[in-house]
């Protein structure tokens, strides 16, 4: 609470203490009432006065406390104590009182001058310089020349130590509710919180290297007024430090010896005194928190004497003046003097003059030894219910009333009032407010005491409100389908007091209250009809109230993509994304669609297709959302792969006619895709179709997946055209064909010959015919001899003819066989006896005399003499061919174009042949793949040559390894063939 003290002590005389009534604005009381007054043994030093007025106590110089209760002089005490004139401080209350003594004990008496506990031993020994303690009395703090001890009071009565501080000064100022703690001395100037931490980082000091002459704190703990002996006046924040304002060069004089400086209870009004010097009259200056202007100044006595009340309303300060000394009560709101009382000697100082917190009591010491305890004028104060404070205005509802308390001193008191200028009435109960329109309104009252001391008329202006808010629901309107979470969106205007409040209801029943806010999400609702009831209130409790129907709809709509696929490729640039959606409840509303991020697209209810255009090469991630009517939604999303560029497919089939011989044929390709960035790209498949072109028939569609070479299989004869086409996972495509003859009937031959008699030579003829691939060769072998090519000739009837000359053949019957192989490699094989000696031949058949006949074998005996001596036994593939022969079979195989040569090649030189082939078809197969060529048809012949070995078909092998080496070679094509045969 309210304590002053200064350091070192200041001397002073006595105490009075009087009561007074506010005059007119015109004139001053004619009669004080004095409460109480004490005869002091020697000067009075310090005046404390409660809060509430109920008591006032005082210390003398010779260490008495004197207490004074604002009921009579009759309850007033004097302690005689060795306590120390500058300690002394007081309770909100009045019931606790503070003091502190020369040996450094700290005591704690009740308004009867009762101790209420053992003193508080500081063990230092030393004087108590200052005291304060909290409003309620819980908490308390003292300093000595060296030390400052910040402690609690329990109610057990024990004193609790809180802080010990080394030194920070003599002078202590303790907030109301004991949270901040106020340290100074002229130096230095020092900041706690309630846990001791010292609030600012550097000790404050005064501005130009001045001494601190007072200090005060607020009691709501924000803010400090210091006043410094070289004229500057500072507002200072307790948080922070900072200056809210400074005042430099300060009063009248060059330098400040004694002055003064109190704060109301907030800081909002400061009041700086400092006294002129001997003879001179002080001056009270007063400012407002929030600026360093004067507000309004006064003269005072020759010694410096003023306080302001707690609630910043009242100025108390001595006036001399012709007559002696007064003591003056000034409404700082108006300037108006309320009341002046003569008084005995002088007040030397302000720390000799208290004020209550509301300026209805005011205790001071006089140079005559007297404590004095006075009175000022009745005061009535207002209380309200059923109204609220609005921007400085007062409202009230019909329901509203004004309750008048009188404070006095006397017997009795009497209250009037009116409204409006109407008839003043004497106050017996609360006003109330019911009767009078909406509109502002003004009551007036003061109070007579039974002294006749009458308060001024006070004025209170009102505003009566019984106007509800004006509410409308925005948002959902009215029937309209929602989800089972959506928002309410309102506003509310109201001309009087203000908007106070929603509520909201669901079907009766009350799902939020004291909302702020003009919107609100209702969550969880059932599918079906919905009231929903909104509350305005205002701040008098007007109240508003709206209703809304909605159904609600909690269930999201169907949306199928078609495909109902995550990704697909696509080839076109403008491409149709169509879906499939239903809602059975609300029914679909609109559909939304958005491509690569991009702004959604509104499309109403009855389309289920749109068309993205101009999409670019890569990827696309398109999203399309299905809404209903209540606002659910639904989404779904596909990626796009957009893919504008063909496949290539490239193959290296070379064939011309096929025989039964070479299938399966394996035929290989290539084939690529274009590749895009952040998007798998490829091949897909590849379709085969094998169609017959002479027949128009599609003997096979195939389609396959990651390979590279097929087999041909099931071919009719005639000209086969064979189609690749390539798809990449996008669709494109690209095509890709070759043909060939497929033969699969050997030729047809017919035999003839003569003899020449005279040179026994014997002409052979053969005519054949093979409608589809042609004959390629013939050839002739004569009694299990070598197989001899025949010389070909072309008829014009597109018949084959071969013919060949068997000179001085020996008589008698020889075995003679054709052979023909046409271009597919099928051959026809056919044997025929020749008689030689006769015109006509006949099979196995002879019809010579007996000496003819002896000379036939002699020479047939030295033939084949002879030709034993130089040839081996017939091959073994003239008696393979002779079973195809008569047993029906035929050979289909390609015959290669063997390299020239007279004679056929021994059975030991085409084995050889057939190994020297081989490397050179490997080593150049190998050099062709890796410039990326395909050989997949020679490594196929080649395969088929293979076989034929393993089964001792030395002939096939060989003709199919000849063929391999010339398709080889075509692959070549000047590439460097010639490396290959070295």
């Amino acid at each position: 609470m309210r304590a002053v003290s200064t350091c070192p002590l200041l001397v002073f005389s006595a105490l009075f203490l009087t009561s007074a009534l506010a005059p007119t604005a015109s004139s001053y009381l004619l009669d004080v009432k004095v409460v109480a007054s004490v005869n002091a043994l020697n000067n009075i030093q310090q005046v404390v006065v409660s809060s509430d007025g109920t008591t006032a106590a005082a210390i003398s110089d010779d260490g008495n406390l004197y207490i004074i209760k604002s009921g009579g002089a009759s309850e007033s005490v004097s302690i005689g104590e060795d306590l120390t004139a500058t300690a002394l401080a007081i309770s909100a209350d009045g019931d606790r009182i503070l003091c502190g003594d020369s040996d450094g004990d700290v005591h704690l008496y009740d308004s009867s001058g009762n101790e209420m506990y053992d003193p508080y031993l500081t063990f230092l020994d030393d004087m108590i310089y200052s005291v304060d303690i909290s409003s309620d009395g819980t908490r308390a703090v003292v300093s000595t020349d060296w030390r400052t001890i910040y402690f609690t009071i329990r109610q057990d009565g024990f004193w609790s130590e809180w802080s010990t501080y080394t030194y920070y000064g003599c002078v202590v100022d303790l907030s109301a509710d004991g949270q901040h703690l106020l340290v100074y001395d002229d130096e230095t100037l020092n900041v706690f919180d309630s846990d001791g931490n010292l609030l600012w980082a550097e000790d404050w000091t005064p501005p130009g290297n001045g001494k601190i002459v007072w200090a005060d704190l607020s009691e709501d703990g924000t803010k400090i007024g210091v006043l410094s002996d070289n004229r500057v006046l500072s507002l200072l924040s307790v948080r922070s430090g900072s200056e809210i304002w400074r005042v430099t060069n300060f009063g009248q004089v060059s330098q400040i010896y004694e002055g003064v400086v109190e704060l109301s209870y907030d800081g909002s009004v400061i009041m700086a005194a400092h006294d002129l010097g001997p003879d001179l009259l002080s001056r009270i200056y007063i400012y407002h928190g929030d600026s360093p202007d004067v507000v309004a100044n006064y003269s005072g006595g020759v010694s410096l004497a003023a306080r302001i009340s707690d609630d910043g309303k009242y100025l108390i300060l001595q006036c001399y003046n012709s007559s002696g000394e007064d003591l003056r009560l000034i409404d700082l709101s108006d300037d108006e003097v309320v009341w002046n009382k003569n008084i005995e000697g002088y007040v030397i100082s302000s720390s000799m003059l208290a004020i209550s917190a509301d300026g209805c009591f005011v205790a001071y010491g006089n140079s005559q030894y007297l404590f004095s305890y006075l009175s000022t004028i009745p005061r009535t104060s207002l209380v309200y219910s059923g109204g609220i404070v609005c921007d400085n205005y007062y409202y009230f509802s019909a329901e509203g009333q004004i309750q008048l308390t009188a404070t006095f001193i006397g017997e009795g008191a009497t209250t009037y009032w009116n409204i409006d200028d109407g008839e003043y009435r004497e106050y017996n109960g609360p006003i109330p407010l019911s009767g009078y329109e909406d509109g502002p309104h003004t009551l007036s009252y003061y109070t007579v005491d039974s002294h006749g001391n009458s308060e001024r008329t006070r004025v209170f202006p009102f505003i009566i409100d019984n106007t509800p808010p004006a509410l409308a629901i925005i948002s959902p309107e009215e029937n309209v389908w929602v989800p089972p979470e959506f928002t309410v969106v309102w506003n509310a205007t109201d001309t009087g007091c203000g908007l106070d409040h929603y509520s909201i209801e669901v079907d009766g029943e009350v799902v939020a209250e004291n909302l702020q806010e003009t919107t609100y999400h209702l969550r969880d609702l059932t599918d079906g009809r919905h009231i929903i009831t909104l509350h305005a209130y205002d701040k008098l409790g007007n109240e508003m109230e709206k209703e809304l129907q909605v159904r609600v709809d909690s269930t999201s709509p169907e949306l199928t993509l078609q495909p109902d696929l995550a990704e697909i490729y696509i080839n076109v640039e403008n491409y149709a994304i169509q879906w499939s959606s239903a809602d059975d409840l609300s029914g679909i509303n609109h559909f939304e669609i958005s491509v690569d991020g991009r702004r959604w697209v509104s499309i109403s209810a009855d389309q289920t297709r749109y068309v993205l255009m101009d999409l670019r090469e890569g990827t696309h991630h398109v999203r399309v959302k299905a809404v209903d009517n209540a606002g659910n939604s639904i989404e779904r999303s596909l990626t796009l792969l957009v893919d504008l560029h063909n496949p290539i497919v490239r193959t290296q089939a070379h064939f011309q006619y096929i025989s039964p011989k070479s299938l399966p044929l394996p035929f290989g390709w290539e084939a690529e895709d274009k590749k895009i960035s952040n998007m798998k790209t490829g091949v897909k498949k590849v379709v085969i179709q094998v169609k017959n072109i002479d027949t128009g028939n599609v003997l096979e569609v195939k389609e396959v997946v990651n390979r590279t070479m097929y087999y041909l299989t099931n071919l009719t004869e005639g000209r086969i055209e064979v189609t690749l086409t390539v798809y990449d996972l996008a669709g494109n495509n690209d095509s890709t064909s070759f043909s060939f003859v497929y033969d699969a009937t050997p030729p047809e031959i017919e035999f003839s010959y003569w003899f020449e008699r005279i040179s026994n030579d014997v002409y052979v003829k053969v005519q054949g015919s093979d409608e589809l691939s042609g004959i390629s060769y013939y050839e002739i072998m004569v009694d299990e001899g070598e197989w001899r090519e025949m010389d070909m000739r072309l008829e014009e009837d597109g018949k084959s003819i071969g013919e060949f000359t068997i000179y001085v053949m020996e008589p008698g019957d020889h075995k003679v066989y054709i052979r023909a192989v046409d271009r597919a490699g099928n051959v026809r094989v056919e044997g025929y006896t020749v008689h030689i000696g006769f015109v006509e031949a006949h099979v196995f058949e002879l019809g010579v005399c007996l000496p003819a006949l002896v000379a036939i074998i002699l020479i047939i005996f030295l033939l084949v003499r002879r030709r034993l001596k130089s040839k081996s036994s017939p091959v073994e593939e003239v008696k393979e061919e002779m079973h195809q022969m008569f047993s029906g079979e035929t050979t289909t195989f390609q015959q290669p174009s063997p390299e020239p040569a007279e004679e056929a090649l021994p059975l030991e030189k085409k084995i050889e042949e057939i190994k020297r082939l081989r490397k050179r078809i490997y080593r150049g197969t190998q050099r062709l793949t890796e410039k990326g060529i395909d050989v997949s048809d020679v490594m196929g012949v080649l395969a088929t040559a293979s076989k034929a070995e393993k089964r001792s078909d030395f002939d096939l092998a060989y003709r199919a390894t000849v063929q391999a080496w010339e398709m080889l070679k075509s692959r070549y094509e000047g590439q460097g063939v010639e490396e290959l045969e070295e």
